[in-house]
Parts: structure tokens; C-alpha cells; sequence
């Protein structure tokens, strides 16, 4: 009786294909958008994932904006809200290139990483 089911429990397996693989969480959004060119300064970047983080303190969760000559322009703590991180940026930000960088903890519990760039110019 237990081979029948063990057999049973391995055909289901195959025919099903197992069970869902669990994904990282996958950035979805971003204001600043990446590669985008802005006309007015934002007063925060904005970051959401396809999922809620993990927020455990410290430095679970971290959001960071630098200039061209690597000047940190971002202020204060990285703030998480269920799938969003956000971070305020200096109030009296210069055009040029700007650069995020983003660490955060998935709800499966991995930490993931990551980079983008937006250019910041006054319109004419």
C-alpha cells in the first residue's frame, strides 16, 4: 500500500511538474525611472517591488542617491512600506547625473541588490 502511494505521489509530481518555484522580489517600479531624463527635482526616490520586504531594521533595507562625483544626495533613513522603499534627497539638488543604489530583503528572506541611473536637467 505505501509503494502505491509513494507511486501515485511521484506520477502526480511529474504530470504537475512539481511545485512552484519561489521567486525573488523583482523591482517593478521606480520614480525616478531609470535611463530617464527629468525636468524637475524630485524630492525622493521611490522603489516597488512585486512583493512586500522584509523590514528587520537596521540595515535591512537601504536606499542611497549620489551625484556625479559621488556626493551622497540622499537624507535621512530608507523608509519601507509593505512593497515600496523610499528615501528623501537633498532639497536644493543640482542638475547632472544621478546614480540609486538599492539593498533590500525579499519576502523569501534573500537580500538583493542593486543600481540605476537618471539625469536630472532644468527645463528651458
Amino acid at each position: 500500500m505505501k509503494k502505491l502511494l509513494l507511486s501515485a505521489g511521484m506520477v502526480a509530481l511529474l504530470v504537475t511538474g512539481g511545485l512552484p518555484a519561489q521567486g525573488h522580489s523583482q523591482l517593478i517600479s521606480a520614480y525616478p525611472r531609470p535611463g530617464s531624463t527629468i525636468v524637475s527635482a524630485p524630492e525622493k526616490v521611490v522603489l516597488e517591488f512585486n512583493e512586500n520586504l522584509i523590514n528587520i531594521g537596521g540595515a535591512s533595507n537601504v536606499l542611497s542617491v549620489k551625484n556625479s562625483i559621488g556626493q551622497t544626495v540622499s537624507t535621512g533613513f530608507t523608509a519601507v512600506d509593505g512593497a515600496k522603499v523610499s528615501i528623501a534627497l537633498s532639497k536644493r539638488l543640482p542638475v547632472g547625473k544621478y546614480t540609486v543604489r538599492w539593498r533590500i530583503v525579499s519576502a523569501d528572506g534573500h537580500p538583493l541588490a542593486g543600481r540605476y541611473s537618471f539625469t536630472f536637467r532644468k527645463k528651458r
